[in-house]
């Protein structure tokens, strides 16, 4: 009976003594950030946006705020991962709340039962061509637009008869459109051009090109921050930095010392500083290391929004960017890293050179015992 009596009272005061001691490493109390970090994706986009993801995390919790919390569903969200399955596609090409179906033109029959699961990649031309071209060519049934594959011996396979690609571009109707502003006409190219330095080409890869090819810039299209450069598929010249997500634009990106894309500070100042959510940071929530490195990262992209406005000689609202990111994540919330140097440059060419020697020696010292 006492064995019992002492096995019983284990039960009982172990996990309560444990919840006392780990209880301020453990409390998720008040932190949303997977939630309001889903809120800020969506609302980095503009109306009836298509937003491209690839991992759990930049999907997951968008695909809840949607559906739990009815957040901006004019947006279809559209996992690169999952791209690659026919069934997939076919929900794709399927409304969904208040998002239309994704521009495709290859259809249901093209690509189920494994057709077209992955195409070689045949230069042809040796220049680029029209994309619009190329999607047509894949979507023949014809022997003549066949090779022999190289997976399957005595089969023929679709291919792509290019790896550099071209879109033409109306101005006007990019205007029009709400792609580009009227400030930045003189910016437009008058066609895109890119190229693939592959010698294949998956279904997710070719479901997104047809997509670039079939859209006729009805929908912004963007990709999530945090989607991996491979599956920009070399459309990164032409990416704008809004918030959190990169929108696909006419207009060739200036280059950013090696960061993607070009910041628009406009839209991405008044999404990061009067439209973002934090998930309680700002009231002193516990956070784990994924967490942390996920706000760490964020520093980043104040630092480039700050330099961006600084580069336009907005150096009053830059500094209001760095004093916001301090804000946010103060060091005993998310330690120093090497996320600390574009906001530590930015104070130094804002001007704010005390405040940037102050970090410096705070990052230096926490190398130094580390």
């Amino acid at each position: 009976g006492s064995a019992i009596f002492v096995v019983l009272l284990t039960l009982v005061l172990v996990p309560g003594i444990m919840a006392k001691e780990n209880w301020d490493d453990h409390d998720r109390s008040g932190r949303y950030t997977a939630r309001d970090l889903a809120y800020n994706y969506l609302n980095s986009c503009k109306e009836n946006a298509i937003l491209v993801s690839n991992g759990d995390n930049d999907t997951f919790p968008l695909w809840y705020a949607q559906e739990v919390e009815g957040i901006r569903t004019d947006i279809r969200v559209c996992n690169l991962s999952y791209l690659r399955a026919s069934w997939y596609i076919d929900q794709m090409s399927r409304k969904a709340y208040e998002s239309e179906p994704l521009p495709f033109s290859l259809t249901h029959d093209h690509i189920y039962r494994g057709n077209r699961e992955v195409l070689p990649m045949i230069d042809r031309f040796g220049k680029p061509v029209d994309v619009k071209q190329v999607m047509a060519f894949v979507a023949m049934d014809d022997a003549k637009a066949k090779v022999n594959s190289p997976f399957k011996a005595n089969e023929l396979t679709n291919y792509i008869p290019a790896k550099q690609f071209k879109l033409s571009i109306d101005a006007n109707e990019i205007i029009q459109k709400g792609i580009i502003t009227k400030d930045n006409q003189s910016r437009i190219v008058p066609e895109m051009q890119w190229s693939l330095g592959q010698n294949y080409l998956y279904k997710d890869g070719l479901m997104l090109l047809d997509i670039v090819a079939t859209n006729n810039w009805n929908r912004p299209v963007y990709w999530a921050m945090t989607v991996s450069s491979s599956k920009y598929y070399n459309l990164q010249k032409y990416f704008k930095l809004d918030g959190l997500t990169y929108q696909l634009v006419p207009v060739e990106a200036k280059q950013d010392r090696y960061y993607d894309g070009e910041v628009d500070s406009e839209v991405m100042f008044d999404n990061m500083m009067n439209k973002f959510k934090w998930g309680g940071i700002e009231n002193g929530i516990y956070l784990d290391e994924n967490n942390i490195r996920l706000f760490s990262n964020l520093r980043s992209n104040f630092g480039r929004l700050a330099d961006k406005l600084i580069e336009e000689g907005k150096k009053d609202s830059a500094l209001m960017v760095l004093n916001r990111c301090l804000e946010l994540f103060p060091e005993n919330i998310v330690p120093l890293n090497n996320t600390m140097l574009p906001v530590i440059s930015s104070y130094y060419n804002a001007g704010a050179i005390e405040k940037a020697t102050e970090l410096v020696e705070n990052l230096t010292e926490r190398m130094y015992l580390e």
